[in-house]
């Protein structure tokens, strides 16, 4: 598996960013399969910021055991560049492991604010929605990064799921 920018049918180029499988799929329910970047994404904005016009062969972050495909079209390539370096592949693959866990600790908070669900049912219900297996992402590993996030406050932000609580 490698992550370099390469072309497809279509003509639009291929960059792929190698991450966790448990991210990839995030990354699939949230963009899809692959996502066309363009300045009205998150993602695309700052990956525009990030793109180059020179070629530069990466080594493989062994860590990571998947690739999410990212797409440049015509324009964006010839106005921003079509790789990225090996330094700029990083800091995505770490802003989207970020990114997932901003996602998952709001998605905890949402739920508990909702009043129906507890912590621990809302880790499992956020892992099956983004269909993420045992094996990938131990679910008590999440509920107790849900902890520290909270700093023992579960109890109390179920209790007060009328109003905002701010850490």
């Amino acid at each position: 598996m490698s992550n370099q920018t390469t072309t497809n049918p279509d003509n639009l180029i291929e960059v792929n960013v190698p991450v966790t499988a448990y991210v990839k799929r995030y990354l699939i329910k949230r963009y899809g399969l692959v996502h066309k970047i363009s300045k009205r994404s998150l993602v695309g904005f700052m990956m525009l910021d990030l793109l180059d016009k020179t070629f530069e062969k990466r080594t493989k972050d062994h860590s990571k055991t998947e690739n999410y495909t990212f797409l440049i079209g015509e324009y964006y390539f010839k106005k921003y560049g079509f790789s990225l370096s090996t330094d700029h592949i990083n800091f995505l693959s770490g802003c989207f492991d970020r990114l997932f866990n901003e996602d998952f600790l709001n998605f905890v908070d949402t739920e508990l604010l909702k009043g129906r669900l507890n912590a621990y049912q809302s880790v499992s219900l956020f892992l099956e929605i983004y269909k993420i297996p045992e094996s990938e992402l131990k679910h008590d590993s999440m509920y107790k990064k849900y902890q520290r996030y909270c700093e023992d406050k579960i109890k109390e932000k179920k209790k007060n799921k009328n109003k905002i609580i701010v850490n």
